[in-house]
């Protein structure tokens, strides 16, 4: 039976969890430090959740999951037994989590709107955060959850908590290896770069929550990664911005015009020339909820997410870097001599600087950044990879209201930030 509107979205889900099920969970979980273990509570009973840490948690030693909330506690028992999840820590709120003494960190898996308000209430209650991003709704809402942390910091209290914004290609070693393959020079430096990420027309039923304004949907936010990947396979991590917004355009959802259903976007960033000054790169990005089929009806599946940049001496193209677990290359053809060459790359070895191990762990995405995420509440090195800091994700949120205002769209909403405008007024 042909795939109809909406329906490609559940698809998707099930296509992507059975992979990870079956090709990233290993055929004996790793055994449980006792009394050393990070014992996690879901907020939200989310479709993504066992792709992005109940899968990647049977790797972990430290890692244990233990509890889960959702709107209602039979929501919340089903969802458990399915899982492995003891049903005494089945509750029918996200409240009930934060007040379990049990639990010493939370995955929120919410719609972006909501995301804000459980993270401030989650830090408040003493839990780490491992949140999905996009970090918030808008840039407000960031330095919300920054106040937060600084209003918890003191010399007479523990350290506050933990919070992550959940951009997981980021810690695989193909995107590590890329990021340094462009910084290096070898090449010479950016010239110009483009990112895609583009879903088959239909992928999303019209009610479906990611063209809910108030809940801080829209194609920027929901496929950010574009964003994302521009800012960070540029400038690296940290909270650097583009230097200028060109151009921005939405496609805009006929039902809600302030929703993108698509977004194109040209930045400018300001880089590294080579000879110890600055030059300007131009990034430019496309991200699609309803890209169009082939001949009307085919959706178009097989075009994975790509980044391609441009240097003085090559263009490098890594294909699938939002899923390089699943499938990837970087092609790298030498503008000089034409020729090229391809790397794939799913552990970390000597070409993303590390020493190889005899046996080393061949994770998802989402693996390496929960064995990162483990690293950093424990206070040790996160790995290879580059860290994200909150100072990070405040400046991919100022981002994304400065293309939506390019583009003439007003910035997301979310439940904090209207509560807060609610009791202001």
């Amino acid at each position: 039976m042909p795939l109809g509107v909406g329906d490609t979205d559940e698809f998707f889900f099930k296509l992507n969890t059975a992979y990870h099920k079956y090709f990233h969970t290993p055929s004996v979980p790793a055994p449980k430090l006792a009394g050393q273990t990070i014992r996690f509570g879901l907020i939200s009973a989310s479709k993504i959740a066992p792709v992005a840490l109940i899968f990647p948690a049977l790797y972990h030693p430290e890692v244990e999951i233990v509890s889960v909330g959702a709107r209602s506690k039979a929501k919340a028992v089903a969802y458990a037994k399915q899982w492995g999840i003891k049903e005494e820590k089945a509750f029918g709120s996200y409240e009930e989590v934060l007040a379990d003494a049990d639990i010493d960190a939370v995955y929120i898996g919410l719609p972006n709107g909501l995301h804000a308000e459980w993270a401030i209430k989650s830090l408040l209650a003493g839990k780490h955060v491992l949140l999905e991003k996009p970090f918030v709704s808008n840039s407000i809402e960031a330095r919300a959850v920054e106040r937060t942390l600084q209003d918890l910091t003191s010399p007479s209290k523990p350290p506050p908590p933990k919070i992550l914004e959940a951009f997981h290609y980021r810690f695989h070693p193909a995107a590590v290896y890329f990021r340094r393959l462009i910084a290096s020079g070898t090449y010479g430096k950016i010239l110009k770069t483009h990112a895609t990420l583009c879903l088959p027309g239909g992928a999303f039923a019209e009610n479906n929550i990611r063209y809910s304004y108030d809940l801080g949907g829209g194609a920027l936010m929901d496929l950010t990664y574009v964003l994302s990947a521009s800012r960070y396979f540029v400038l690296g991590a940290g909270a650097g911005k583009p230097k200028e917004i060109v151009s921005a355009k939405a496609t805009k959802f006929p039902a809600d015009e302030r929703i993108d259903v698509a977004m194109e976007a040209e930045l400018l960033f300001e880089v590294e020339d080579g000879a110890g000054g600055k030059s300007d790169a131009i990034s430019t990005f496309k991200c699609d909820f309803a890209s169009p089929k082939l001949f009307g009806f085919i959706p178009r599946i097989w075009e994975v997410p790509t980044f391609t940049a441009e240097t003085e001496k090559a263009i490098i193209t890594f294909k699938n870097y939002l899923g390089p677990n699943i499938q990837h290359s970087i092609t790298i053809k030498n503008k000089l001599t034409g020729k090229t060459q391809t790397e794939k790359i799913y552990s970390f070895d000597s070409r993303t600087g590390e020493t190889p191990a005899e046996k080393p762990l061949v994770l998802s995405t989402y693996g390496y950044q929960l064995f990162a995420f483990v690293n950093l509440i424990k206070g040790r090195d996160i790995g290879p990879a580059d860290p994200i800091s909150l100072e990070d994700s405040i400046a991919q949120t100022e981002a994304i209201d400065a293309i939506y205002e390019k583009a003439g769209l007003p910035i997301r909403s979310g439940s904090w930030w209207e509560q807060q405008q609610s009791t202001s007024g």
